[in-house]
């Protein structure tokens, strides 16, 4: 599980380090579909997400759109039908 998680997050910081305002969408529909699977994998995500913002100032704002879209778009683990599931 810790292999599977770690491929996940150099994934998305592989993402991360291309992300430009003209690869935007492309990136964001690359990043959604990483295998984001439980709260803890969207947590690592996000966390990634804030150290690049922090790292890169000039491109804040791209990456506040891109937390905007997971939050719209990433499979969300707080419902009831999501207790009780592994992961969490």
């Amino acid at each position: 599980v810790e292999k599977r998680h770690d491929a996940i997050f150099r994934k998305v910081r592989g993402i991360l380090n291309k992300l430009t305002p003209e690869k935007f969408d492309k990136l964001c529909l690359e990043l959604l579909n990483v295998g984001v699977e439980s709260k803890l994998i969207l947590k690592g995500v996000i966390l990634l997400i804030v150290d690049k913002a922090l790292e890169e100032p000039k491109y804040s704002s791209l990456y506040a759109q891109l937390c905007l879209r997971l939050a719209e778009d990433a499979p969300n683990f707080d419902g009831p039908a999501a207790e009780g599931q592994p992961g969490q």
